[in-house]
C-alpha cells in the first residue's frame, strides 16, 4: 500500500495473520502482555516447569493469565472472604475483596494490580513485526 508510518495493532496472532500477510508486514507494532518464560522469578519457574512437563509445549501468556486467575487471584479472594467470616460463594463479597486490595501474585514476576476500569497493571512489551515474527523491542514493567 506504500504506507510509511508506524501502525500499532492491539493483538497479533501469527497463526491467523501470517498466512494473509506473510513476511510483507513492515513498521507494525504490537503492545501486549509479556510473559517471559525464561524468567528466574520462582513463581514463573515453578509454573513453566509444571506446565511444559504436563502439556509438552511452551507456556505462553494465555496459559500464564489463566494460571494467575485460577491459582493466584481466585484462591486469594476466597481466603480474604473466609477470613472476614463471609461467604466465598457470594460474588459481591468476592468483588469487594478485590477492591480492598487489588494486588495479587503473578507468574509474570512480582505482583499484578487489577484496576476498576477492567485493565491490569503487569509487565508488557512492545513488539515489532519483522519478517512475519514478533520481535520484542522494549519491555515495560508494571506501574
Amino acid at each position: 500500500m506504500g504506507m510509511k508510518i508506524p501502525i500499532v495493532v492491539p493483538d497479533w496472532n501469527p497463526t491467523d495473520f501470517n498466512p494473509i500477510v506473510g513476511e510483507s508486514v513492515e513498521n507494525v507494532y504490537v503492545v501486549s502482555d509479556y510473559f517471559d518464560r525464561e524468567s528466574t522469578d520462582p513463581k514463573t519457574v515453578k509454573f513453566v516447569k509444571a506446565y511444559e512437563e504436563k502439556w509438552k509445549e511452551h507456556a505462553d501468556f494465555y496459559a500464564a493469565n489463566y494460571y494467575d486467575a485460577v491459582y493466584h487471584i481466585i484462591p486469594e479472594l476466597i481466603r480474604r472472604v473466609v477470613k472476614t467470616g463471609g461467604n466465598p460463594l457470594d460474588g459481591k463479597q468476592l468483588e469487594e475483596a478485590i477492591w480492598h486490595d487489588p494486588n495479587f501474585e503473578t507468574v509474570y514476576g512480582g505482583s499484578l494490580k487489577l484496576n476498576r476500569d477492567g485493565s491490569v497493571n503487569k509487565p508488557i512489551v512492545i513488539f515489532k513485526l519483522e519478517g512475519g515474527k514478533l520481535t520484542p523491542i522494549q519491555k515495560l514493567s508494571a506501574g
